[in-house]
């Protein structure tokens, strides 16, 4: 009997980790963004998960987010995981095709879609990212199979740099969502972006402002912060390539030879406190 216990509790905590991702606990802010004439215009929603459902035998959770008009970017309706993988319907019809597979190694390819669409991501580096909460994280970069310049980062349990609730959609062009941050039971656990907390028990990462101009940017990028703080970190980020460039000198930052689009400028302070503004690369 006493064995029987302990598989139950081994069996149970498998569970949990399982759900990481699809997990009503879990809550995320992002943006949906479109480039246009020289204009960037973004959005902020919020999604979690709600309610649990059967559809024939098998248990999903409903998508709850304040997103009523998706216009440019469809997400699913009902989610799933089973060890590490993450599975999506869009409705109650259609089939259910898988979005995540967070056991992936390097050189491991996976088929992301449906009968209508779908391509292959292929993982190119694996390593790990620290939550706030001190728990670390599996994080993949992928790429798109057919082209490793067109890339992005999955973290385990919190899904995409891009597209999180969808990844079909993590290279578009024109239009992207872009990943603010994550939190569990109202606390933020990871940040790159602007995150709306309502609970006291959360914390607040972008504390320090910082600037980012001219804006749009050509060739050359001035980043200045009000805070006299020492900087620890600077890191331009590509809303599909991901990390660009690295330093720990504001400025000026040489932006040739980068592809017009959205970034963002990410700074980290000695204090601890980090600075996050957006920017548009225009074309050359």
């Amino acid at each position: 009997m006493k064995y029987l216990h302990l598989l139950l509790i081994f069996a149970y905590s498998n569970i949990i980790i399982a759900q990481q991702f699809v997990n009503p606990s879990n809550e995320w802010f992002t943006d949906d963004c479109c480039y246009a004439v020289g204009e960037t215009h973004c959005t902020t929603y919020k999604y979690s998960f709600g309610d649990s459902v059967r559809i024939n035998s098998v248990l999903y959770y409903e998508l709850n987010t304040n997103n009523m008009n998706p216009f440019f970017f469809d997400f699913g309706r009902y989610y799933r995981e089973e060890n590490g993988r993450v599975f999506m319907k869009y409705t109650e019809e259609e089939e259910e095709f898988i979005i995540y597979d967070f056991n992936l190694t390097v050189g491991e390819q996976l088929e992301i879609g449906n009968s209508d669409f779908s391509f292959n991501v292929e993982v190119i580096s694996v390593d790990s990212i620290t939550l706030n909460s001190g728990e670390k994280r599996k994080r993949l970069e992928v790429a798109d199979a057919s082209d490793h310049n067109t890339k992005t980062f999955w973290i385990e349990g919190v899904g995409s740099a891009l597209a999180t609730l969808n990844p079909l959609h993590m290279f578009s062009l024109d239009c992207w969502v872009d990943f603010n941050c994550f939190h569990t039971e109202d606390i933020v656990e990871y940040q790159v972006g602007n995150c709306q907390l309502t609970s006291s028990k959360s914390i607040n990462l972008v504390e320090n402002k910082i600037s980012c101009y001219p804006n749009p940017a050509s060739n050359e990028l001035i980043i200045s912060a009000i805070s006299d703080d020492t900087t620890e970190r600077l890191e331009i980020l590509d809303l599909k390539q991901h990390f660009q460039i690295i330093t720990k000198e504001l400025s000026p930052i040489n932006l040739s030879g980068y592809p017009a689009g959205m970034y963002f400028a990410k700074v980290t302070f000695a204090n601890g406190t980090i600075g996050v503004s957006k920017f548009v690369k225009a074309a050359n």
